[in-house]
């Protein structure tokens, strides 16, 4: 019977091969799709170093995290860039005047230029090649505490009980209270249910896919509402002259704001979906983890 351990050392393995195989060539040159695999590939590792903390050694499991998150905000700042850019031409391309695109393009082709410039200073430095070590550390000894040979079939669904309440606790309050921050919140917690309900699946089955299933369906959900939003204040407050924007480019951030806002009004659905695949799974609905 495969152990806890186990299914973490391949799980960490797989989450490192995917972002060493992304971070790599002159940073200039990278794609969208580059720089959001190696973010993703950080962030499900920092998720699973935090749904499973108890299974990892405290001091290393921090460490690790902090080296992640530092590297991690680089590619993250590259990639807010590369998602306005993505809606921004869609909507250009609707627009009357055919020069919007190109002046769109021009404008936020420097801004990424800017948010690549940090991360290119970074690639290579001391500090990356450490964090490059630490990546072939988790992907062939991770430190685990002797909990980790436990069976992991048993074990792995009380591991999914912590990231539950999280996002339970998150979306209650940001259906109380729906700020963006608050929304933000019930986005990052669904991800992280899911990278674990995404671990169990080949163990435990359809019912864990099910719930990993909900969770991409809510995190997406928001995630459109976030980028629409950033989108309409990419062109309010950062294109030069905002006051003076043309009608097509207010025409743009006007039905970016309303996307952001008719998809911030329907997400609690899809929580209620994630709730009912949590019931399916047995997953207890409160905060028992050890």
């Amino acid at each position: 019977m495969v152990d806890l351990g186990g299914v973490l050392r391949a799980e960490l393995a797989t989450c490192v091969a995917g972002f060493v195989g992304s971070d790599a060539g002159p940073v200039g040159a990278r794609t969208p799709d580059q720089i959001h695999d190696a973010r993703v590939a950080l962030r499900r590792i920092r998720s699973q170093l935090r749904t499973f903390r108890t299974v990892f050694e405290p001091a290393w499991r921090a460490g690790i995290r902090a080296e992640i998150s530092w590297y991690e905000r680089l590619l993250g700042q590259v990639r807010d860039c590369d998602v306005v850019t993505a809606r921004l031409l869609a909507d250009a391309g609707r627009a009357r005047d055919g020069s919007v695109a190109a002046t769109i393009t021009s404008l936020l082709a420097h801004e990424r230029a800017t948010w690549l410039r940090p991360l290119d200073d970074a690639y290579g430095s001391p500090l990356h090649r450490h964090l490059l070590g630490s990546m072939d550390e988790l992907a062939s000894c991770p430190q685990l505490r002797p909990r980790a040979r436990r069976p992991a079939g048993p074990a792995l669904p009380g591991y999914l009980e912590h990231p539950w309440c999280d996002l339970d606790a998150a979306a209650r309050a940001a259906h109380a209270v729906p700020t963006p921050d608050a929304l933000h919140l019930v986005r990052i917690r669904a991800k992280q249910l899911r990278d674990g309900a995404a671990v169990a699946t080949p163990l435990l089955g359809p019912k864990f896919a099910e719930l990993a299933a909900a969770c991409t369906a809510l995190q997406s959900h928001l995630g459109r509402s976030r980028d629409a939003d950033a989108a309409a204040r990419w062109l309010t407050d950062k294109v030069p002259g905002a006051g003076l924007l043309g009608p097509d480019l207010a025409d743009i951030a006007a039905r970016e704001r309303a996307t952001s806002l008719g998809l911030q009004r329907s997400w609690w659905a899809k929580y209620k979906l994630v709730d009912h695949a949590r019931k399916r799974s047995h997953i207890a609905p409160h905060c028992l983890f050890e």
